[in-house]
């Protein structure tokens, strides 16, 4: 019986201390310290500029890059500030999105970076 409570006791710690390796528990927030699912900038720009390639409307634009608007516009402003982005405005219903040349230079050295880190 003692020998049972020893090695449940043994198997917590070691259970607890895995969690502690993973978990940081700061406050009232717990923090993954690995496997973050979050994107990084250039990771959000590289998903717009590839969405961006057909042209899109807006409202699809931020659909495929999985963002909300507010976030999404700007970074819509930004790109579209350093021409990496273009609008065409021929469209009677909207506004049309488009990727530039300068844009899918950007877009080229960006996958080669990230492809290199994954």
């Amino acid at each position: 019986m003692l020998l049972n409570f020893w090695v449940k006791l043994k198997y917590y710690y070691l259970v607890t201390s895995m969690l502690d390796y993973i978990i940081y528990i700061s406050g009232r927030y717990l923090k993954l310290l690995f496997n973050n699912n979050r994107r990084s900038e250039s990771e959000v720009i590289c998903d717009i500029l590839k969405s961006a390639q057909e042209d899109v409307k807006k409202t699809r634009l931020m659909y495929q890059a999985n963002m909300p608007y507010t976030q999404f516009s700007k970074y819509l402003d930004v790109l579209i500030e350093k021409d990496l982005l273009g609008i065409k405005d021929t469209n009677p219903s909207g506004q049309i999105y488009y990727t530039t040349e300068k844009g899918n230079e950007l877009l080229k050295s960006i996958e080669i970076v990230l492809g290199a880190l994954k």
